[in-house]
């Protein structure tokens, strides 16, 4: 019997929870859909971290990719930010657009959904892990001349 009625207690909290939840999100006018942006143009030290905290003033950041060499580890210069909201990620391309940061103009765009590809954030939480370069290039000369001898 108690049992039977926690099941019915939780039904209800969710109920609530989510009618609650789209009465905040009716009020304010937010639809539902998540909102990407691209941003270009990124100077170095300009990193997950601080883009993410940057990027967190404007609205809940979901999701953020930044694109990096696969040889070196190293920044490719452009990332895409996924925010909570669509029209967050609106406001956030139009403030962020030209905005100057370390003698570089940031270059910012909204991404309509219907753009967005479906493995644009593919491996978004993988870590980074930068090579030395120095030993790599001295591995494969090795291994070169291994298979010469």
């Amino acid at each position: 019997m108690d049992r039977e009625r926690l099941k019915a207690e939780r039904r209800e909290r969710k109920k609530y929870k989510k009618h609650h939840k789209a009465l905040k999100d009716d009020d304010v006018g937010i639809s539902g859909k998540k909102g990407v942006i691209y941003v270009g143009h990124i100077p170095h030290g300009f990193y997950e971290q601080e883009m993410r905290s940057f990027f967190s003033q404007f609205g809940t950041v979901t999701r953020l990719r930044l694109a990096r060499s696969r040889k070196t580890g190293n920044s490719k210069g452009y990332a895409f930010v996924e925010f909570e909201y669509e029209e967050v990620a609106k406001i956030a391309a139009e403030s962020m657009n030209n905005y100057l940061m370390f003698d570089k103009l940031l270059q910012c765009k909204f991404v309509p959904s219907e753009k967005v590809h479906p493995q644009i954030f593919k491996g978004w939480r993988r870590s980074v892990i930068k090579t030395n370069r120095e030993r790599w290039c001295r591995l494969l000369h090795n291994r070169v001349l291994m298979h010469i001898q």
